[in-house]
């Protein structure tokens, strides 16, 4: 699958503020990644990724992973 991103956020937060629903559960970096997910991603990020992380942290930190959740 081949993909972009496109669209970039600051403070996932500030979406709760702007009333279209959404609720940050959680925020975390790729190596900081739920146990669970772990398994499904590539061996780099897996092994490999929290041994960048110490060389050059300010990389991974510049790409969050945002779980929110949908009011109704």
């Amino acid at each position: 699958m081949a993909a972009r991103m496109q669209w970039a956020c600051d403070d996932p937060r500030a979406l709760e503020t702007r009333n279209v629903g959404l609720r940050l559960l959680e925020s975390r970096s790729f190596p900081q990644t739920q146990p669970g997910l772990r398994p499904r991603m590539p061996f780099a990020f897996r092994f490999l990724a929290p041994l960048v992380m110490l060389h050059n942290g300010k990389w991974f930190d510049a790409y969050k992973v945002n779980l929110l959740q949908v009011e109704t």
